[in-house]
């Protein structure tokens, strides 16, 4: 576990990758006490890229959790605040990201470029970027499995949540108790006969 203090204005892309995890042997980046940002900015742990290009947290390990993080401020393509991939297939990965305030990102707040892991994002206040939460691949692979679950979604350009187009019968992609609201049309891009799961609701 790695404990962020709010003791500076962190920069540049941090990227989880190399080590070996599993369900007993995970990954955590938090912060504690007075140093998380309790849904106000400027308050906590800031990764700030300060106008540059890149995504500016990377998640490609699996059983990796990042929760309680501002990040903000990125230009270019490719620059989501939290960006997932390379993940293992199906229970072979577990990555959680909650809790984290994201803003001013020319990417989506929270961009899941990977097609085969699970991913759990809930908790997450995402707003003024390109988009909130998107799952870009267009075919998810059996036994994956998405959750999307009590995130506040807030002005962006393009979708609050969305999804890349493409038929995945055996994936799951659970959106749940979401806000999304002011954002470019529509605030909901999840194709319901487009591997989105019946019990997604209260949106």
């Amino acid at each position: 576990m790695g404990v962020a203090y709010a003791d500076s204005t962190f920069t540049g892309t941090l990227v989880i990758d190399g080590s070996t995890t599993d369900a007993t042997h995970t990954i955590t980046l938090t912060a504690d006490g007075a140093n998380r940002h309790y849904g106000v900015p400027g308050q906590g742990v800031l990764i700030d890229r300060g106008g540059a290009s890149g995504a500016i947290i990377r998640i490609q390990d699996d059983f990796v959790t990042v929760e309680w993080l501002e990040v903000a401020n990125t230009t270019g393509g490719g620059s989501d605040g939290v960006w997932v991939e390379s993940l293992a297939a199906g229970t072979g990965s577990q990555v959680v990201v909650r809790n984290n305030l994201v803003h001013n990102v020319s990417g989506c707040g929270i961009g899941i470029w990977d097609a085969d892991g699970r991913v759990d994002v809930y908790n997450n206040i995402a707003y003024s970027s390109t988009c909130g939460v998107f799952l870009n691949p267009t075919s998810l692979q059996t036994g994956s499995r998405f959750r999307i679950l009590n995130n506040t979604l807030y002005g962006h350009a393009n979708e609050g949540i969305g999804k890349e187009p493409g038929s995945s019968a055996a994936a799951t992609l659970l959106v749940r108790n979401n806000i999304a609201v002011s954002n470019g049309s529509p605030d909901y891009n999840c194709d319901p006969s487009d591997s989105v799961d019946s019990a997604s609701s209260h949106n």
